[in-house]
């Protein structure tokens, strides 16, 4: 990937092929599937279009992608199978944004085909000559038809293995089949590098002098690989990965080695698997490579005289293996990962890549269209590039390119991700230790893990470490050498050392965790952790010592800003103007500016002004002349009316009106009249709507609006009735106490309700009407309700301590047990327990006055007793005793008590539930309230979640409630 030097842009990128893996095209191992495009595009083609290409089938059929007995395509995770025939659609629409058009390729799923065909092609042998013969001309005819070439020349060219003037020599049957596979393989490779090429195409991006530009290169390299029948393709890929450790084990080991040396910095030495040799056994001239291509240069060149050669310049060699047999057929070595042992047989084929100039010639004369004819380009014809083809060996051409690879990692950093082999059986979730460890061992892993623990990982050059630790230097050091004051080269070394030397004193650190080189600081993973946690401590600490500042200096300039307005004669205040302009300011306007503006303009400047009225008109002109029409204008008047009442109206009083379905217009006009608090709006009149021009639809809203929050202010009368609040012993005589009954009014009602309040209505009588003039309560009124309240709490604190009464105190039995009832009583008033259900006692009459929410129970029948419903809350009792009769045995004899029901509340004079005597915990006062609104009717969980809400404030929780008339 190239990217732009100054801005990091990417401008381009470019791929490169290293040494396809031909031998698949022709075989797969057990379990491997061959290349994926042959699956996808016989699971991707149409009936019609496998039809045309030599009547396609599946992949069961086809010796060149059946061999593996793997038919199926598994996802990174090892289990999702992929669909070819999805994969095939991608792949063409791949194609399709990459620019290759139709015709192009369906020749490339000709050719494709072709190879297909070709594989399954099977030869024979003539008894009497012991030459080839071709034992399926059906499948030689079909190929001929697909590639447009001539049937009875592509057939010699596997049959004939040379011709001359003089003699002609035929092919034994595994020669032509040597000659088939290399067919396939040379069409395959050539399409393979036409499509990479025509990517580079497509993402080359700008072009621009490598001085101007970056790159980041990823190399995507094939593993080290030890089968049980190792060929020339495992040599040149172990060959590529040998040279890869090498650069490894020099970047990592060689090069660390040599910057402590160069930095005067005592580095533990660490011994490794040094590979260059093995490398330079495979690659130096006279080596194996080397030896390859000199035997493929003679004529009567073979497999065995390769093999002795490789026997007679290696066998001194360490990393060589001459196996004990005399044959020549094979040869080991020693790689860094394992001990590979090579079968030398067609590896002179292999290398020269055979394929004869004939097929050159044939192919090139194809009648298919030109990409067919540009595959195969003849020896020593023009290529597309205007160069000359020219045959080069499949060893020299790999070797060329590793060593320009390379040396192309020598000039970049390097970076390095190893994939490691969980187990050899390839089985998921299984790790075999013995097995992976030998891996770390032989890639260095291991080692390189010592080296860094051993060596100093992190390297500072000295002006960094400087600017990034000077905050933790000696306070001397720090003032000598302010932020913007850097040291001269000499000096940091020094600087340096104190940094080190002082954290040491704090830290603890040994002296050989860290070093001073001459050009940077060489430190381990522990110390750079302990320095940066004093770095963080010292600057958390400037930040506060900053901070402190920082508040003084804006407490002096808050000050300063009040004594500056303190000495400043007083001004009157002024709000936002809002503007009305009549339909003569409108007109006035328009002829005014009919002069330097179009009639189009002045016409929309007319209607914007009728429309918001309370806007300047030179806005409103310069708003119309701005924009290109009529609904462009009103949205940006629109925009500025909503920013403009957001600025002057409150939030609360902005919420009021949307809720009352107001307009913005109609919200301008109240601001602009001076109605900017909701006390004002719920004392709105139906007059003062109507001269305002309110609408059907926003006198409605407003109404309910009116409505509501004077059925919130019944509901909190009545719950403040229905709670009374006790006084304190003696607060009666204390005057202007908030409990004193004798207490007068203040003048003008400040701390009464609001104008026009009758009070809360009665049993039975109706609510005052929306229309009367409402408003809530004042903040006195709500002083006055919070001090009532801690006067009460402190009365209950006082009667906390009350006992039961001492029996011993009463001359007879029936006096002991009136005065512990009373007592009993009073509790249960108090809120002391669980509501009881009442007992009747001896010599009692007794008169019960039930209140609770919801429709009143139905009135008993003479003779029986008033039956409570146990599937609800029982009510709250509040008792009026009678002193009568006794009754014998504690049974009812004459009329049973009378129940008077009251829906809304107790009747005045009630003794109110929480009467002093009793202190309740905060916990407790919660679960009192709690029963007692669920037992007015209302839900449990709702009852909670408002008292939590408001915390405690059971006004602001019945008005969460949503209580109204």
């Amino acid at each position: 990937l190239k990217f732009e030097k100054r801005s990091g842009v990417i401008i381009g990128a470019v791929m490169e092929t290293y040494l396809l893996e031909k031998s698949r095209i022709v075989q797969q191992a057990e379990g491997e599937r061959g290349y994926h495009v042959f699956y996808e595009m016989l699971a991707g083609l149409s009936a019609q279009e496998k039809a045309k290409l030599g009547g396609l089938t599946k992949p069961q059929d086809y010796s060149a992608i059946n061999q593996g007995n793997m038919y199926h395509r598994r996802s990174t995770d090892g289990t999702t199978i992929l669909d070819d025939n999805k994969s095939f659609q991608e792949l063409v629409g791949a194609m399709e944004g990459c620019g290759i058009d139709q015709g192009t390729r369906w020749q490339i799923w000709t050719v494709l085909a072709s190879i297909l065909h070709l594989q399954t092609m099977k030869f024979g042998t003539n008894p009497n000559t012991g030459k080839s013969t071709i034992a399926s001309t059906d499948i030689l005819e079909k190929v001929a038809t697909l590639m447009g070439v001539d049937a009875q020349k592509l057939a010699d060219s596997f049959l004939v293995k040379s011709k001359t003037n003089i003699m002609t020599t035929m092919s034994t049957q595994s020669e032509a089949e040597d000659m088939r596979d290399a067919v396939s393989k040379a069409l395959y490779s050539a399409v393979f590098d036409w499509l990479v090429g025509k990517l580079n195409e497509c993402i080359a991006g700008e072009s621009v002098e490598d001085a101007e530009s970056r790159y980041v290169g990823l190399l995507d390299i094939f593993g080290f690989e030890n089968f049980r029948v190792n060929s020339f393709e495992q040599l040149c890929i172990n060959y590529a990965n040998e040279g890869l450790q090498n650069h490894y084990n020099k970047y990592t080991f060689a090069e660390d080695y040599a910057e402590c040396e160069r930095e005067g910095i005592p580095c533990p030495f660490v011994e490794y698997p040094d590979n260059a040799e093995c490398v330079a056994l495979i690659e130096k001239p006279g080596g194996i490579m080397s030896l390859l291509d000199e035997e493929c240069g003679f004529k009567l060149g073979t497999s065995e005289g390769f093999t002795k050669k490789t026997w007679d310049a290696c066998n001194k060699s360490p990393f060589f293996i001459q196996p004990k047999s005399t044959k020549p057929t094979e040869f080991g070595m020693h790689h860094y990962a394992d001990d590979v042992t090579y079968l030398t047989a067609g590896w002179l084929e292999k290398n020269a890549d055979t394929l004869k100039d004939e097929v050159r010639e044939i192919v090139s004369a194809s009648t298919v269209g030109d990409f067919v004819r540009s595959l195969l380009p003849v020896v020593g014809a023009a290529t597309s590039t205007g160069g000359r083809f020219k045959k080069t060996t499949v060893s020299s051409k790999f070797k060329t390119q590793l060593q320009a690879l390379r040396t192309e990692l020598g000039k970049t950093q390097s970076h390095f991700i190893r994939c490691i082999k969980p187990n050899p059986e390839c089985e998921k979730g299984r790790i075999n230790p013995a097995y992976v460890l030998s891996q770390l061992n032989s890639a260095g892993v291991v080692q390189t893990i010592v080296m860094k623990r051993e060596g100093y990982p992190i390297r500072l050059p000295h002006k960094d470490f400087w600017l990034r630790f000077r905050c933790i230097a000696p306070v001397g050091r720090r003032k000598q050498f302010p932020p913007r004051a850097t040291p001269d080269a000499a000096t940091l070394p020094a600087l340096c050392t104190e940094i080190l030397n002082l954290a040491q004193r704090v830290h603890g650190f040994k002296p050989k965790d860290s070093a001073i080189g001459k050009t940077k600081v060489f430190l381990r993973p522990g110390v750079i952790d302990k320095l940066e946690r004093s770095r963080h401590v010292q600057i958390r600490h400037f930040f506060y010592q900053v901070q402190s500042v920082f508040h003084k200096y804006v407490t002096w300039r808050r000050a300063e800003k009040e004594r500056l307005r303190a000495l400043r004669p007083p001004t009157p205040e002024s709000g936002p103007q809002f503007v009305e302009n009549s339909e003569a300011d409108i007109s006035e306007a328009a002829r005014a500016a009919s002069g330097a503006h179009s009639s189009d303009v002045v016409k929309r400047f007319e209607a914007l002004a009728r429309l918001f009225p309370h806007f300047d008109a030179p806005v409103i002109l310069e708003i119309s002349s701005q924009t290109p029409n009529m609904e462009v204008a009103t949205g940006v008047l629109m925009d500025m009316q909503k920013q403009r009442l957001d600025n002057f109206l409150p939030r609360s009083m902005k919420l009021i009106l949307e809720l009352a379905g107001l307009r913005p217009e109609m919200q301008e006009k109240l601001a602009s009249k001076g109605i900017d608090s909701e006390k004002q709006v719920f004392q709105l009149r139906e007059s003062d709507m109507a001269e305002f021009g309110f609408n059907e639809q926003e006198l409605e809203g407003t109404r309910k609006l009116i409505l509501a929050q004077q059925s919130n202010w019944v509901a909190r009368e009545r719950f403040n009735n229905l709670y009374q609040l006790a006084p304190m012993r003696g607060a009666q005589s204390r005057p202007g106490s908030a409990v004193s009954p004798n207490r007068a009014p203040p003048p003008g009602g400040a701390r009464g309700p609001p104008p026009g309040w009758r009070g809360p209505p009665q049993h039975g009588q109706r609510p005052p009407s929306a229309t009367s003039p409402q408003s809530p309560k004042t903040a006195q009124m709500r002083a006055d309700e919070e001090m009532a309240r801690r006067l009460a709490q402190q009365e209950r604190t006082q009667m906390a301590q009350m006992r039961p009464p001492n029996p011993s105190q009463y001359q007879t039995e029936q006096e002991r047990r009136d005065a512990h009832y009373a007592w009993q009583l009073q509790q249960q008033q108090m809120g002391r327990g669980p509501p009881q259900h009442h007992q009747h006692h001896p010599g009692q009459t007794h008169q019960h006055q039930h209140m609770q929410r919801g429709p009143p129970y139905p009135p008993p029948q003479q003779g029986q007793h008033a039956q409570h419903h146990h599937h609800q809350p029982p009510p709250q009792h509040y008792h009026q005793h009678q002193q009568g009769q006794p009754y014998p045995g504690g049974a009812h004899r004459g009329p049973p008590p009378q129940h008077q029901h009251y829906q809304h509340g107790p009747p005045r004079g009630a003794p109110p539930p929480n009467a002093p005597g009793h202190t309740m915990s905060p916990d407790q006062q919660y679960k009192r309230e709690i029963e007692q609104l669920v037992a007015m009717g209302f839900d449990k969980k709702r009852v909670t979640e408002c008292l939590v809400k408001t915390r405690g404030d059971v006004n602001q929780a019945l008005t969460k409630l949503g209580v109204s008339v």
